[in-house]
């Protein structure tokens, strides 16, 4: 089974982020995230994922855009 992380973290009332980060030998980082409306959508969302390698589970890890831009 692959090894991985459940994150989330609230910054305040209307801003968040939700994760799942694979961790793996060869390919690692973020495979899901969440960061659009509720708080409790994110947290609802986060606890119906599959376990990795069950079916429909989010596998592939998403890449930056590599353009980092000041907020």
């Amino acid at each position: 089974m692959r090894q991985y992380t459940d994150a989330l973290w609230i910054f305040d009332e209307n801003s968040f982020l939700a994760l799942r980060i694979l961790e793996d030998e060869i390919d690692c980082g973020p495979v899901w995230k969440y960061d659009k409306g509720s708080i409790a959508d994110a947290v609802s969302a986060l606890l119906t994922l599959p376990e990795p390698g069950e079916r429909l589970a989010p596998s592939l890890v998403l890449r930056s855009s590599g353009l980092w831009t000041p907020g």
